[in-house]
């Protein structure tokens, strides 16, 4: 079975070509509302599908609706280019031969928080099994707004940045220990080993004692560089190996625990993406799925300086 969630991205508007000039949502230039703009551009998808022959995808919009600050969107995705077959599950019949000009779609939800005169706004992309589709629906909606030579522009490391100094904050995670690894770089004068043995391959543990100052030190220390973009978090300073630095290695890991399971963060360039599960095995309703993006929504949106006031969140159907 799949498991379901989400991802936020918070996105900007800006005139097509460079240098890139960021604009406010009620830009003079803006022909009406963004929202109203951007809902028009998604009727003129809604069943007018893209095959992308390059990486043998197939994506399109089923449906979209306006509500409040946001527009909720239904679209489809998925592969072609080469035969398959159909079974049933549980009988192991063939149900159906599918031609390699043929796509098998699964469906996802994006929804789109606009807020008034502001710069900053939210994509928030249905997860199934780590997959989403929120590259090949912005790269349509932008070919609609290019016509008005707009363009929207993805930032997903402030709210990969929150999301992750959140985790790393919770009661129930803690942080065991940094993992510091280097690949194959040879002038590492940090290091005094034999020329005959190198520097790479070499991998260091430094253990973190869950609920402790060191650790605690360690979350405080990566909430500050929540929206600093893509840089590496300078995870040696911070566990104090004072005869080294962050040059002399080239991964750096967090690792985790919560009941009982152990996650490893990659930071070494940065946030990774997060994930926010919301079911291990079955989709949400959209009902569900809207309540369980609000909140996180309101705290990404809090953490750019947008304050939502009133009806902004879109309702369910």
């Amino acid at each position: 079975m799949s498991a379901y969630g989400y991802r936020i991205s918070l996105f900007q508007l800006a005139r097509k070509g460079r240098p890139k000039e960021i604009l406010n949502f009620d830009d003079q230039s803006v022909n009406g509302s963004l929202l109203t703009v951007i809902g028009d551009v998604l009727k003129g998808m809604v069943d007018q599908g893209e095959a992308d022959d390059r990486k043998s995808t197939f994506f399109t919009v089923d449906s979209q609706r306006a509500s409040n600050w946001g527009i909720v969107a239904e679209a489809s995705g998925g592969d072609y280019g080469s035969a398959a077959r159909a079974v049933d599950v549980n009988t192991g019949k063939k149900t159906k031969d599918i031609l390699p000009e043929e796509a098998i779609l699964r469906g996802s939800r994006l929804v789109l928080i606009v807020p008034p005169a502001e710069q900053w706004g939210l994509i928030i992309s249905e997860v199934q099994s780590n997959a989403s589709l929120l590259a090949p629906f912005v790269n349509q909606l932008n070919l609609g707004l290019g016509r008005q030579n707009l363009k929207i522009h993805l930032e997903k490391e402030i709210a990969d940045g929150v999301a992750w100094s959140d985790y790393l904050g919770r009661t129930d995670v803690g942080i065991n220990g940094v993992e510091l690894v280097t690949k194959g770089s040879v002038d590492r004068t940090n290091f005094d080993f034999d020329d005959s043995a190198g520097v790479s391959g070499i991998r260091m543990f430094v253990g973190v004692e869950p609920g402790s100052k060191l650790a605690g030190r360690v979350v405080s220390a990566l909430k500050t560089v929540v929206g600093r973009g893509k840089q590496p978090l300078k995870l040696v300073g911070l566990v104090g190996l004072k005869a080294y630095n962050d040059n002399d290695f080239d991964e750096e890991k967090i690792v985790t625990v919560q009941d009982g399971q152990k996650r490893i963060l990659d930071v070494s360039h940065g946030w990774p993406r997060f994930v926010y599960r919301l079911s291990d095995t079955v989709r949400p309703q959209e009902e569900d799925f809207l309540d369980g993006i609000a909140s996180t929504a309101f705290s990404v949106l809090n953490e750019v300086g947008v304050q939502p006031y009133g009806a902004w969140f879109p309702k369910a159907i």
